[in-house]
């Protein structure tokens, strides 16, 4: 937390509060099926790590969890404001089974957007996508601490202090939005997780009247 949210805000311990930090986005799908996918992102993700995957295409929204199985550099690439990011290509193996809910959502998806091109791997076919989707990463985190100016999380995945990035937060069964500021980012003893204090700088939607409301009740009790 930053100094100025100690001063100002009340931090509250909370349990059971899970959230989402966008670790890659733009994320482009190559070829997927019920069991995984390739995926090209500008971000190397961590093989055996966990991570959220949230696909748009018209007015589906899925969200599978994958777990890294190999993250390859393939190049780069110069973005329209003239600097260079590396492209990296990785392979996801979904957690879900064929009989959860989502694989009808992956069935869907697969309908819409998929080419007529197979290709034949170890377990399965999978499907090389060409139509129009929407597509990010996102590393999932435990909420320790809240307050209205900010909140301290431990992660999967490490973020630079004073960069910027985007949370989702699950609060009494709503999701909110925010965008946020890192204000601190440090490895814990003995495991691979790292506990970061965030600042918020924006809500979407009502965001904010939720968190708000929230808090409010955590008042009371």
């Amino acid at each position: 937390m930053s100094s100025d949210d100690r001063r100002s805000h009340r931090r509250y311990r909370v349990e059971n509060v899970e959230g989402s930090l966008l670790s890659a986005p733009d994320v482009v799908i190559r070829n997927i099926s019920f069991d995984g996918a390739q995926i090209q992102t500008t971000k190397r993700l961590t093989i055996g790590r966990t991570y959220i995957l949230k696909v748009r295409a018209g007015d589906m929204h899925m969200t599978l969890r994958g777990v890294t199985a190999w993250c390859m550099l393939r190049g780069s690439q110069v973005l329209g404001d003239g600097q260079q990011v590396p492209i990296y290509t990785a392979g996801l193996h979904f957690e879900e089974d064929r009989e959860d809910p989502k694989a009808t959502l992956l069935r869907q998806f697969l309908d819409q957007t998929r080419s007529h091109i197979r290709e034949q791997r170890i377990g399965g076919i999978r499907f090389r996508v060409t139509g129009r989707h929407e597509c990010r990463v996102e590393a999932g985190c435990h909420v320790r601490q809240l307050s209205r100016g900010g909140l301290e999380v431990v992660a999967d995945e490490p973020f630079d202090p004073d960069s910027e990035i985007e949370i989702e937060l699950e609060l009494d069964h709503q999701t909110i939005r925010a965008h946020c500021r890192v204000v601190s980012c440090t490895p814990r003893n003995g495991e691979e997780t790292y506990r970061m204090g965030l600042e918020f700088k924006g809500f979407t939607e009502d965001g904010e009247e939720v968190l708000t409301r929230f808090l409010s009740d955590l008042e009371r009790a």
